[in-house]
């Protein structure tokens, strides 16, 4: 039995801060057995997990109490503050979830010392330091790496110079290849450059916050006429995360987001005539902010693609950064005329961070109600949103994003439950959804005619986590956990929120069991391709 049983809880009961926030709490100690302590420390850090190995913040360390002699029954209550870090922000995704923790640690002589951990959400709030304004060269939101010293440095040159050895002793050998591979990319650019001339591609800025007008031009003189089946723009948004090390090493990749947008339709240019086209988007709604880290990592692409039937294409690849429009302030600019900097509004002694809605909003009960459930992060165009009786939000607009958790729940249009039948079982809902195309609106509107009914269902289990922040199912399931996988012989996935009641049985739960229950469907998550339910209890 472990010597002391800890209990963490926070001043704020939905565990939600935003970036620069005082977290603040209590740590109750339980002693359950006389013992000498060393003292009693609190960490907090982010940390990642789900596909990939584990990628880890800065651990930063609070003492709460010095070496002194712990009676069993006795109770000690410590409290707790420190400032939120700014970034990254918690992460719900497909492979990767990033989650900040509080740790408390009972240190205790010749023992395992007596631990717990609780995690807290995490939203976009104060800027980080590394915000300066700047926005046409991408930066690093890693934290700084200690010096490693004089001794460290030259141990690292010493191991870059071995490599640099090595890779020019084969490259020697391999010369005649490298030789015949340049010369292929030298005739291909050629190739191209002879038909298209000098292409000058403009992007506005290479940090982008979500949904903020994004023109793009694209200006060239073809030297000779040529047919193109178009000029394209693709966004691209994938996920990727590394498991294991060596031999062993794997990397598995799941696209986010995937969007084409024509700037040119196909047709024939002229040869000495000027093409010079603009195009203006509204960037992909998304809180998959770009992740760079060891094994983890969220990447962000737009590509400008001139394509030439039976010929080599010409294109043009930039890596995009995407942040939170709260850290852009006045410089970003939604379609709606409101500004980060109205999203970023400081109050009171804490940073609590208010809407422009919020602000201008005459019902003060409303706005009291939204900063309470941890919600007035979102933008005015949630207000369209109207609340089912279990409590969920059900977006009016297909392609919303749910304001506890950023993942797209779309939802289907008002008559949807009328445009198709009632799925009788499971294997009819799955019939239904691989009869459409996984890139429209079908999907969501049978979802939604399945919507509150019930299903027995078995899951083959990719993950369990607590569900703090991601589904608001009604009461018993706030602190309870969410399954996600497969439905059983399908490659379908979905996402079931659990009681807090089952929180020990899916304890003995791991990767690849099968699990089964009867659910209730919710809605439908285009972000992510799954099917969202709850447990019914």
């Amino acid at each position: 039995m472990s010597k002391c049983r800890i209990v963490i809880t926070f001043d704020r009961p939905d565990r939600i801060y935003y970036g620069g926030d005082t977290v603040r709490g209590v740590a109750k100690i339980i002693v359950q057995d006389d013992t000498k302590g060393n003292g009693i420390k609190l960490t907090h850090r982010w940390r990642t997990h789900g596909r990939g190995n584990t990628d880890y913040g800065p651990e930063e360390i609070v003492i709460l109490a010095g070496p002194q002699l712990l009676m069993a029954g006795e109770e000690l209550e410590f409290t707790f503050e420190f400032t939120a870090p700014t970034y990254p922000v918690t992460y719900r995704g497909h492979l990767i979830y990033v989650d900040h923790y509080v740790r408390i640690d009972v240190d205790v002589p010749w023992s395992r010392n007596p631990w717990a951990e609780e995690e807290y959400l995490l939203r976009p709030g104060k800027l980080p330091a590394q915000m300066t304004g700047q926005r046409d060269q991408l930066i690093s939101l890693k934290p700084p790496v200690a010096d490693a010293g004089m001794p460290g440095k030259f141990l690292l040159w010493l191991v870059v110079i071995l490599l640099l050895g090595v890779v020019a002793a084969f490259a020697f050998f391999l010369l005649p290849v490298i030789a015949v591979v340049a010369a292929w990319f030298w005739v291909r650019k050629m190739a191209v450059a002879a038909r298209v001339g000098n292409v000058e591609v403009t992007l506005p800025h290479l940090i982008v916050a979500p949904k903020e007008p994004w023109p793009v031009t694209i200006r060239f003189t073809p030297r000779k006429s040529f047919t193109i089946n178009s000029i394209a723009l693709q966004i691209t948004a994938t996920e990727s995360a590394t498991s294991g090390s060596g031999s062993n090493k794997s990397t598995t990749t799941h696209p986010l987001i995937s969007e084409r947008h024509v700037i040119r339709e196909g047709g024939l240019l002229v040869g000495g005539e000027t093409v010079d086209e603009k195009l203006i988007i509204n960037f992909p709604d998304t809180q998959a902010y770009s992740f760079e880290q060891s094994d983890n990592n969220i990447r962000w692409t737009a590509e400008i693609r001139i394509d030439i039937p039976k010929y080599p294409d010409w294109s043009k690849t930039e890596q995009l950064q995407v942040v939170p429009i709260e850290f852009l302030g006045e410089q970003a600019r939604l379609p709606d005329g409101s500004t980060g900097a109205g999203r970023t509004k400081f109050s009171g002694e804490d940073a609590t961070w208010l809407s422009e809605q919020d602000e201008d909003s005459d019902d003060d009960d409303t706005d009291d109600d939204a900063h309470e459930d941890g919600r007035a992060y979102g933008d005015a165009s949630e207000t369209n949103s109207e609340e089912n009786d279990d409590g969920n939000s059900s977006l009016s607009n297909a392609g919303k994003y749910s304001r506890a958790t950023g993942n797209a729940v779309v939802a289907a249009p008002s008559d949807a439950a009328g445009s198709f039948p009632v799925p009788a079982s499971m294997l009819e809902l799955m019939q239904q959804l691989a009869a459409v195309d996984r890139h429209n609106n079908l999907r969501a509107e049978i979802v939604a005619a399945a919507a509150a009914s019930e299903y027995d269902v078995s899951v083959q289990i990719d993950r369990i986590v607590t569900s703090i922040g991601t589904m608001n199912v009604g009461p018993g399931y706030e602190n309870g956990k969410s399954i996600t996988g497969k439905i059983d012989g399908t490659e379908q996935t979905i996402e079931i929120s659990t009681p807090e009641e089952m929180n020990t049985e899916l304890e003995g739960f791991r990767r690849g069991d099968i699990w089964g229950g009867t659910i209730q469907v919710l809605s439908w998550d285009s972000l992510y391709n799954r099917i969202r339910a709850k447990l019914l209890i």
